[in-house]
């Protein structure tokens, strides 16, 4: 697309060659005369064509501005679709929102709110994009995704975005039987099951077993909580998980907790977007129903 293309120069053909009248295209533009010729002729020019024949008693479209003509009213009528759309948008009665949060997050956490939201707004359709954090914030940045529900440590919230506090969860390690362990010393050389090294709950974790030195021993990394929970079932490993996404299994003993003598790192939500470009739905969806 030519940047340097002037819409105004359309807009007042437009004008002229639906009323058939420089004058007529005046009134309506509320432009002299003069600068409607002026800017007639511009665009000839620019277009290198001639765009209506003159005579005495009025004008009419050449061939080139008929073909104009008919192109533009096509601008148009996708124009006024757009603004149908927009208005809808922001009346929350058609529209799409698309949020960014991992799987395991979403399960214990966004889906209830979903539903509030769309019990409320039943024209929004909603897309929940489960990539890994990166990912989810190079979305954010290249306005793919509206905004991003994910746990981060202070030191690595993205720069350039706002951001907001959400809740604090607590975290747990599993365990498919009824161990002896009882004290996070007595984790040397226990066959861990945890996230993998690029996220904060592993990090977290690790930092903690390091600083009472824990000789720790991680058997298997995993990208999903429900792989965690399915590897500790299957007597693999300890697991390290979000205590809310395991609640079920430890109410039905599927999975019993480890209590230890030491207070795990807690898994802190966080809210991701930039301010600028939040649509209407985004805003509805921040404002009353995360923010609340």
């Amino acid at each position: 697309m030519n940047k340097d293309i002037n819409l105004n120069l359309y807009k007042v053909f437009y004008h002229v060659a639906t009323t058939k009248s420089f004058r007529k295209a005046s009134e309506i533009l509320c432009v002299s005369q003069p600068a409607i010729s002026k800017q007639i002729k511009n665009l000839e020019e620019i277009l290198n064509v001639k765009l209506f024949y003159r005579y005495n008693k009025g004008i009419e479209l050449t061939n080139e501005g008929n073909l104009l003509l008919e192109q533009i009213e096509k601008v148009n009528f996708y124009l006024e679709i757009s603004e149908k759309y927009i208005t809808a948008s922001k009346e929350l009665t058609s529209g799409r929102l698309v949020i960014g949060c991992q799987a395991h997050i979403a399960s214990f956490y966004l889906l209830d709110i979903v539903k509030k939201f769309l019990n409320d707004y039943s024209g929004i359709k909603i897309d929940i994009i489960s990539n890994s954090t990166s990912e989810l914030i190079e979305g954010l940045k290249h306005h793919k995704i509206d905004f991003v529900i994910d746990n981060y440590s202070e030191e690595e919230l993205p720069v350039g975005f706002n951001t907001f506090n959400l809740d604090a969860y607590e975290t747990i390690l599993i365990s498919n039987n009824d161990s002896k362990i009882n004290s996070i010393k007595d984790l040397d050389n226990s066959s861990l099951v945890l996230p993998l090294e690029r996220s904060s709950m592993r990090r977290n974790i690790e930092k903690l077993l390091k600083e009472n030195s824990v000789d720790y021993n991680v058997v298997l990394s995993v990208d999903t909580t429900d792989l965690i929970i399915s590897s500790v079932k299957k007597d693999i490993g300890i697991g390290y998980v979000v205590k809310e996404c395991v609640k079920e299994e430890l109410k039905n003993n599927k999975l019993k907790e480890l209590k230890l003598d030491c207070e795990l790192p807690k898994f802190k939500l966080r809210l991701i977007y930039n301010k600028d470009y939040l649509s209407y739905p985004a805003i509805k969806f921040i404002n009353e129903y995360i923010k609340r």
